[in-house]
């Protein structure tokens, strides 16, 4: 099945992109968003459009002008009027320099397609998941906000699962990071929990939308602990909070009504 795209405002098969954009990625001039598309919107657009913004000034280029904090919705509207308010998808918006390459410096404006592919499940409604390894760190990755430039240490980890799994990831210090594709939620003392966004990770907009509506906070779990946490739960932009079924094939013992809980909270929460 042919894939397509909304590039400068018109719809192109993929193959017809006039660059290659994950050669850009692999050059770290270029990252992308993976957003929610919902009926019409992107609920998550204000937290997607900050992270864009961090993103191109840890690259070092120009915010695409549609995608500026004053901008108006016009990249909304055209997505609306090719995916229309009655569905839902999951997007990825790919921001790149179109040019260059290797040792080359790139100066041009940045551009941008996004593509999208249909959802069948809800927020919040997906299917436990396991958790099938638990991997070092590499401590030497820059801190970068958004996916792109590191998305190469997340392919080879992603791999070693099939739907339904998961890779998580641990620093030098044995403190729990992110998954391949989510971010880390438990709940201790209390508390819902976050890993510290001082670890190299990226910053997911739905870990940062918890983090604002303080249903969240940040802490520090080693990996060795995660066993012992009274629930444990994943997150992403897409699928909003993933229950877990197992980490490295033995299975959790989480507190069903602390997460029924949260997610009662979350859903009277969300935007």
């Amino acid at each position: 099945m042919d894939k397509y795209c909304l590039y400068k405002g018109n719809l192109l098969p993929l193959d017809q992109l006039p660059f290659a954009s994950f050669d850009r990625l692999m050059y770290g001039d270029g990252f992308f968003e993976t957003m929610r598309y919902e009926q019409g919107r992107i609920p998550l657009w204000n937290y997607h459009l900050q992270r864009m913004q961090l993103s191109c000034e840890a690259l070092g280029f120009e915010v695409p002008a549609e995608f500026s904090l004053q901008s108006d919705d016009g990249v909304l509207k055209q997505v609306s009027n090719w995916l229309g308010k009655t569905s839902s998808y999951r997007l990825r918006l790919m921001v790149v320099r179109r040019s260059g390459g290797r040792y080359k410096a790139l100066h041009e404006d940045a551009t941008f397609y996004i593509e999208a592919v249909p959802l069948q499940y809800a927020w919040n409604d997906t299917k436990p998941i396991d958790v099938v390894r638990m991997l070092p760190w590499n401590s030497g990755n820059a801190l970068m906000p958004g996916k792109g430039p590191r998305k190469g240490d997340y392919v080879t980890p992603s791999k070693q699962r099939v739907a339904n799994e998961e890779v998580l990831f641990y620093n030098g210090r044995g403190c729990m990071t992110e998954g391949s594709f989510t971010n880390i939620l438990y709940y201790r003392n209390g508390f819902w929990q976050t890993p510290s966004a001082e670890f190299p990770m990226v910053h997911g907009v739905f870990r940062a939308f918890l983090l604002e509506k303080n249903l969240v906070q940040e802490g520090v779990l080693s990996r060795f602990l995660v066993k012992d946490v009274e629930a444990f739960m994943l997150c992403n932009a897409v699928q909003g909070v993933i229950p877990v079924y197992s980490i490295l094939r033995k299975e959790l013992n989480n507190s069903k009504d602390i997460i029924e809980e949260f997610i009662q909270q979350l859903n009277s929460t969300l935007p």
